[in-house]
């Protein structure tokens, strides 16, 4: 669906200057604006819905103004604050991108008509320039501290006795809609897109809001209330579930949105995920969730009291009830930041997907089957203290020592194995020796290696050799690591090395052979390029010459005059055709050699506008290519033109082949460029004579 948009710097209303995008919606985008008047932040919402088809704009519209009756009518210090502004003008909108183009009649960059607007949408709200709570607990490992959630939550839940009391249902409460505010670090309540007045009671089945409409939005899954009926019609017990759902997020880690997850957390109390948790409040937590809306807390004024006087209640001390959990497929999460508290003897160290070590072997089998979440774990001293309080100070010692790694997984393979109840990873070379081939003494080559492994386990560990020819990248790990080797022939004599690269780490010790073949100098080579690009220069000379003439049915081997050519068809295309077709082979040939699509590309690109020119002007160019040569060549070919075209074409094929191997002209090698060219020119005469007998 086509939206409206703004530009950074866009003013909007003579007064908001757009600085960033915040974020988008179902029918509005906000922007972080400067207010020009008032030298402040604000966040500047705009109605976005351009495609009137079936009064979608207008039904967008309806929604929006609603958001804004309910801002201006909420007053609390936690509820951002906001007002409706509309803006009059006249704009000229591209329907793909949402730009406005001003005295333009298409988009100049999608070139679609433009469409005028008269008046736009805005909702000037308080910039709250903080984090929201989802993104805090991910900082945190997840999860909150507890009194931190507790402190914030139950100001969420003084602005929701705020909206309830007004007679309005959020309908949309989660996490991501918690913001602190500055340094202040108060939550702030954002987001009433989709909130609507509760036209009814809250008792029996009648839950008093309209139903949700596709333009109008619905809650987020997980977080609202899963029953149909409940779904259709939200009033302020859907607030309250919703509260639940994210306090038990933000205190366990665990989102609601994953469905496996959502259906433990019905099953299961916060407390069995996070023992630190007071009664009170798992007690409370549950009865927000409940399935049947008058178990919950009936409204945000009696989820405050609940709050307010629980609060202030001794912290019951009893352990959670832990289920035993299935070894079935679950769905990794985010790895959590467990409590700093050491864990009671005993107590099972629980891990986000419900699964729990109450010894060490399942620990290690938690270690394998969650590696990254152990990982953050072992790092954040949660398995020393779990080991200490299990009276294993060996490997709470081990543990620690194992942070010193600078690669988590890495540390967490070194502890695992220190354990002693699992083996080490089994690895097999590919290749299992390191071949480098043959190449120049000038030149470098680069090997792979890869380390196969086979059954559990993190791949890590070093490689070292004694020979300074091969570099090695020192450190590796992974699943199945490939580590890249360098051998640098610089300064080598020709000749075979041999030598052996040591790997050691969590495989065990191994040894990879490796060989390599220095080659020196060749003199053949020079000499055969040479040649054989003159070869190719005579050829091409030669077709050039006499094949535009013979698809012409004609014969003109003696040299032409400045007016011998009055005909255009077929001998220019023809001549063209010939050069293309010759170009293209000489450039593959190279491109090929130096291995570079952009030669190939580049050289075809020029080789085509120059034919391009030769199809229209071949007849000149033959005519221009005889007069030029004629005063040279004729002492050689006499009155056999195509015979001096043979001849230039041979010499620049030569020329050629020589720049091809420049670094030889300052060798000693440079004498066999000359002998190519020798032995080029001795070429072009043997084939004349055998062509003129």
């Amino acid at each position: 669906m086509p939206q409206l948009r703004h530009r950074p710097r866009d003013l909007v209303q003579g007064r908001y200057e757009i600085k960033k995008l915040l974020g988008s919606g179902a029918f509005g985008t906000v922007y972080g604006c400067l207010d020009g008047e008032l030298e402040t932040p604000v966040a500047l919402k705009e109605m976005h819905v351009l495609d009137d088809r079936g009064g979608e704009r207008a039904a967008a519209l309806a929604q929006f103004r609603v958001e804004a009756i309910h801002l201006s009518r909420l007053n609390h210090p936690h509820i951002v604050r906001g007002h409706y502004q509309r803006d009059v003008g006249q704009w000229r909108v591209c329907p793909i991108c949402g730009l406005d183009f001003p005295q333009l009649n298409e988009c100049p960059d999608h070139g679609s008509a433009l469409e005028a607007l008269d008046s736009r949408h805005y909702l000037v709200m308080e910039y709250v320039g903080g984090q929201d709570l989802l993104t805090r607990a991910e900082e945190e490992g997840g999860r909150l501290d507890v009194d931190e959630a507790i402190g914030w939550m139950e100001q969420i839940a003084s602005a929701l006795a705020h909206v309830h009391a007004r007679g309005f249902v959020h309908r949309d409460l989660k996490p991501e809609n918690i913001r602190l505010r500055g340094d202040s670090l108060e939550a702030v309540l954002l987001d009433f897109g989709i909130a609507s007045q509760d036209e009814g009671g809250v008792r029996g089945n009648h839950y008093g809001t309209r139903p949700r409409r596709a333009t109008t939005g619905g809650g987020t899954l997980g977080y609202a209330p899963p029953t149909p009926q409940e779904a259709a019609h939200p009033d302020a017990r859907s607030d309250v579930f919703a509260f639940g759902m994210t306090f038990y997020h933000l205190l366990c880690g665990l989102d609601p949105t994953e469905p496996t997850t959502e259906r433990q957390m019905h099953a299961c109390s916060p407390r069995e995920f996070r023992s630190s948790i007071p009664g009170w409040l798992d007690e409370l937590i549950c009865d927000c969730i409940a399935f049947e809306p008058d178990r919950r807390p009936q409204n945000g004024t009696e989820l405050l009291e609940r709050l307010e006087m629980a609060e202030g209640e001794p912290e019951d001390d009893s352990q959670p009830t832990v289920l035993q959990p299935s070894h079935g497929v679950v769905g990794m999460g985010v790895p959590t930041t467990p409590t700093v508290a050491p864990t009671p003897l005993g107590t099972p160290l629980l891990f986000r997907s419900g699964h729990y070590a109450r010894d060490l072997n399942d620990l290690v089998w938690l270690c394998d089957e969650y590696p990254d979440e152990a990982a953050k774990r072992l790092y954040e001293g949660e398995f020393e203290r779990w080991l200490r309080s299990q009276n294993n100070e060996v490997l709470a010692r081990a543990a620690s020592s194992a942070r010193q790694y600078p690669s988590k997984r890495a540390g967490l393979e070194h502890w695992v194995l220190t354990t002693g109840l699992v083996a080490r990873s089994t690895v097999t070379l590919d290749p299992p020796v390191l071949d480098f081939g043959s190449f120049g003494k000038e030149d470098q080559k680069t090997r792979k290696l890869k380390l196969q492994k086979s059954g559990r386990g993190w791949v890590f560990g070093r490689a070292t050799t004694g020979a300074g020819a091969v570099s090695t990248p020192g450190a590796f790990e992974g699943e199945s690591p490939t580590i890249e080797f360098t051998f640098d022939a610089f300064r080598l004599r020709p000749g075979r090395y041999d030598g052996q690269i040591d790997l050691s780490g969590s495989m065990g010790d191994m040894v990879v052979p490796w060989t390599a073949r220095v080659r020196g100098p060749s003199t053949l080579v020079p000499f055969l390029v040479v040649l054989a690009n003159g070869a190719f220069g005579m050829v091409a000379g030669g077709a050039l010459r006499a094949v535009p003439f013979l698809v012409a049915d004609q014969q003109h081997p003696r040299w032409l005059g400045s007016n011998s050519l009055h005909e255009w068809w077929p001998i220019a295309p023809a001549f063209g055709m010939v050069m293309a077709f010759c170009w293209l082979l000489w450039t593959m040939a190279f491109a090929l050699y130096r291995r570079s699509c952009g030669v190939l590309m580049t050289s075809v690109l020029m080789g085509t506008l120059v034919s391009a020119y030769a199809v229209f002007t071949g007849s000149n160019m033959l005519m221009g290519g005889d007069m030029w040569l004629k005063p040279h060549m004729q002492p050689i070919v006499h009155g056999f033109a195509p015979g001096g075209w043979m001849y230039a074409g041979a010499t620049i094929g030569a020329l050629a082949g020589a720049a091809w191997r420049w670094r030889d002209l300052a060798s000693t090698r440079f004498w066999t460029i000359f002998v190519g060219f020798g032995a080029t020119l001795l070429m072009v005469y043997l084939a004349l004579e055998g062509a003129l007998k």
